[in-house]
């Protein structure tokens, strides 16, 4: 009765019902008759002579689905066995906000206690979800760990994460020359996606040695160790790595340097040999020159009247028609001024 007495009088309180339907209701519990009063008018009034029926007790609040430590959880949200799990683990100052952060990517409790037996006890929650976005799990930190990397911070082993460097990269890396790594040098070698299969073909082609600064150059113009082996293999072999850069960056190919070592033996500097690949000199054009008999040109020679256009057909009528033999500035005059023309 005195429940049921407490429930009616916090109604009052609330402003659900007034004090004179609370006494209504009191005199009804009590068994007493209630005092004669007006009927009420209009609508949701009494009808003459019932009993008014006592309002709808409040539901009581539901209780909360569980309590960890003083938390509320709110429903479809944070599990309460999860906070519990990382509670006992040893992770008692996150919020129910934080909490949810790693329950929604997934973060488990056998994770987390993974990472607290590598040491890895004080990450942050935003830490966490970086690690667990970018798949760095615990075998992969004791992967790098025993390949040396002792003293990754978590920064480092998030991007070692993103740009998807595997242990196995680094172990195969040190096989085949590539010692004393750095984080930033794997991550650039990962950039430039210079892949084993490269760093096992530059090997197998006599590039021992090279840094990353000259591996990641040649990987991001493509130059394969089979052009530098096919451009050495040509004669080239005073060819450094930079001039072999530019040599690839301008389509120089290989079969080029061959044909004009043939003509000019070791004469051609590394300039010449540019030009005339960009200026499209080929071996077959410098041979027709040589044929017409012509005094000798200059490397630079072929290139000017490559330059400006002279074919071998119009040089022949220029030749004919000055009757002998012209330097190349007399023939690039003349085809200027269109003298070989009719």
């Amino acid at each position: 009765m005195s429940e049921e007495r407490n429930q009616i009088l916090k109604m009052v309180a609330q402003g659900k019902i007034t004090a004179e339907e609370a006494m209504l209701l009191l005199e009804a519990m009590e068994g007493g008759e209630p005092e004669p009063g007006p009927e009420p008018i209009g609508p949701g009034g009494w009808a003459m002579g019932a009993m008014p029926r006592p309002p709808k007790p409040p539901r009581p609040p539901a209780p909360p689905e569980s309590i960890h430590a003083g938390r509320r959880f709110r429903e479809n949200r944070l599990s309460p066995a999860f906070a519990a799990a990382v509670d006992k683990i040893g992770y008692r100052d996150f919020s129910d906000k934080e909490l949810w952060q790693l329950q929604k990517h997934r973060v488990t409790a056998g994770y987390l206690r993974q990472l607290k037996e590598l040491g890895l006890d004080d990450l942050s929650v935003e830490d966490l979800v970086k690690f667990k976005i970018h798949n760095i799990q615990p075998e992969y930190i004791e992967a790098f760990r025993a390949l040396g990397f002792t003293d990754l911070t978590r920064r480092e082993l998030v991007k070692l994460g993103i740009h998807n460097v595997q242990p196995e990269y680094v172990h195969k890396a040190r096989q085949l020359g590539l010692d004393n790594l750095s984080v930033d040098d794997l991550i650039k070698l990962h950039i430039h996606n210079v892949d084993l299969t490269w760093l096992q073909e530059a090997a197998a082609a006599g590039l021992h040695h090279l840094s990353v600064k000259e591996i990641t150059q040649l990987a991001i113009h493509n130059v394969s160790p089979q052009y530098i082996q096919a451009m050495w293999a040509a004669g080239g072999k005073k060819l450094d790595l930079k001039q072999l850069v530019q040599l690839h960056i301008h389509n120089i190919k290989p079969a080029l340097a061959q044909e004009l070592r043939e003509l000019y033996g070791d004469k051609l500097s590394f300039r010449e040999i540019m030009q005339f690949g960009i200026h499209g000199v080929t071996a077959e054009f410098v041979r027709e020159i040589k044929g017409l008999g012509l005094r000798e040109l200059t490397a630079q020679d072929l290139v000017e009247i490559a330059i400006h256009g002279l074919n071998i057909e119009e040089i022949r009528r220029l030749i004919k028609s000055r009757g002998g033999d012209m330097t190349a500035a007399e023939l690039i005059a003349a085809h200027v001024e269109g003298d070989w023309v009719g």
